[in-house]
């Protein structure tokens, strides 16, 4: 596996809690989410994004029984909640993202499993501009509509 150029320790400035607002918990939100969103692809994980009228990203987590035993599926949570907490900065802003476990993902460890998602930033960041209203998108601010 490769060595992270970021020393395990580094952390974003701040607090680093996984509060209620930062988590997405109903269902309707994740149907949402899965239906209107942005999908993006890693090896371990689909990325879905869909923009939010928070202030802040959100994620919700999905691992299906695909992963078999139970204590895998809980350790693949645990350690994506980890690398959301510790590493916003990899998650766009005003976004809704759930990710998707695929089979292969409990082999994770957290170095891993935040490289995974580092790799696919820029994807995300792509996505999650793609995903907001026309009427939001930086490039149609100041224009006026044509009929």
């Amino acid at each position: 596996m490769p060595q992270s150029k970021i020393p395990y320790n580094q952390t974003v400035q701040g607090r680093e809690t996984f509060g209620r607002a930062d988590r997405i918990r109903r269902r309707r939100h994740y149907l949402s989410v899965q239906k209107q969103g942005r999908r993006g692809h890693t090896r371990n994980f689909v990325l879905v994004v869909l923009a939010n009228q928070e202030q802040r990203a959100r994620l919700g987590i999905t691992v299906t029984k695909r992963v078999k035993r139970a204590v895998d599926r809980n350790r693949i949570k645990r350690l994506l909640r980890e690398v959301f907490r510790r590493n916003r900065r990899l998650f766009p802003e005003q976004s809704d993202v759930v990710a998707i476990a695929r089979l292969g993902a409990e082999k994770l460890d957290y170095l891993g499993m935040r490289e995974e998602i580092r790799a696919v930033d820029q994807a995300l960041d792509r996505v999650a501009r793609q995903a907001r209203p026309t009427g939001e998108r930086a490039g149609d601010r100041g224009k006026a509509r044509q009929s």
